[in-house]
């Protein structure tokens, strides 16, 4: 079993909420993630915590868990300077996942793993989680946290389809970090059975707003922010919703995605609200069924192999 030592941590910077004005909850994928953009409540840039809450919700390798799992993305401009840490008062016991955006084709990105941790130290119920020690192969860019109860772990898929570890599995309460088992492996689903849940504290050190430039411009870029919030950006993440949107007002694809598009996004833009708790069609599992999951059906789309 790998572990390395953790490092304290240091806190600045303001916060951040889970929920925004058309997701009130962080999802448990890039698709749904989380996203800190743009610029902080005092006009910067620095992190310093994430809120939120996650609930008992068990289910077993399921790609976007209800509940269970929260992502955040942001930026690492050092990444040895980077550290993650739940805060003690968090009434429940937790791990943290750190995970590199990688990017691909169609303006998504791919969840690689970096390092996981469940207890800061022996019988704590809280993590804290950094970069390995001594790693050189990880470059500044866009990150990843994945808060969840004690035992929810991330999967990939081995060649036969079948789940497999992501990273080095663990004692129960294991301190130090989990390191991957492979850096190449994609995280797919959420597998665990956790029994109890409640509100969290994430601070962060070393971690920024991801820039409000950053992705913009191209409808569906992920970085571009929800078609039904205004930003600080171009386009919005749906290409259906923002190419329909920009076909009525132009401006909200070559200046500024601003109220008025959001505006007309929940004007023209079809959304089918999934009933409580699933609904088949919601591929993605963010509560709607619209463009995205429309993307995600036509990328698998061809013969059965």
């Amino acid at each position: 079993m790998l572990a390395t030592a953790l490092a304290p941590l240091a806190n600045a910077g303001p916060d951040i909420d889970e929920a925004t004005s058309s997701r009130p909850d962080a999802g448990a994928t890039p698709a749904t993630a989380r996203q800190v953009r743009g610029l902080n409540a005092v006009g910067g840039t620095s992190l310093g915590r994430m809120s939120g809450s996650v609930s008992a919700a068990p289910v077993a390798f399921k790609a976007a868990p209800t509940d269970m799992v929260d992502m955040f993305m942001f930026e690492v401009t050092s990444p040895s300077a980077f550290t993650a840490g739940v805060e003690p008062s968090t009434p429940f016991e937790t791990s943290l996942w750190l995970f590199y955006l990688k990017p691909v084709s169609g303006g998504g990105f791919e969840a690689r793993p970096v390092a996981g941790n469940n207890a800061k130290f022996v019988g704590a119920s809280y993590s804290q989680v950094s970069f390995p020690p001594g790693s050189t192969g990880y470059l500044s860019g866009v990150y990843a946290i994945a808060i969840t109860q004690r035992g929810v772990r991330p999967y990939g898929y081995d060649s036969s389809g079948s789940p497999v570890e992501l990273f080095d599995p663990p004692a129960v309460d294991q301190t130090g970090l989990m390191l991957p088992i492979s850096t190449e492996a994609v995280l797919r689903i959420w597998g665990g059975n956790p029994t109890t849940g409640g509100a969290y504290g994430v601070a962060v050190s070393g971690a920024t707003f991801i820039p409000g430039t950053t992705g913009t411009g191209l409808c569906g870029s992920q970085l571009a922010g929800s078609c039904f919030e205004s930003g600080v950006a171009k386009g919005c993440d749906d290409v259906t919703c923002c190419t329909t949107v920009c076909g009525i007002d132009a401006f909200c694809c070559g200046v500024l995605w601003d109220e008025l598009c959001a505006q007309l996004a929940f004007q023209n833009c079809v959304i089918f609200e999934c009933p409580d708790p699933v609904c088949p069609a919601d591929l993605n599992d963010d509560g709607q069924v619209n463009g995205s999951d429309l993307g995600i059906m036509l990328s698998a789309w061809g013969p059965c192999s």
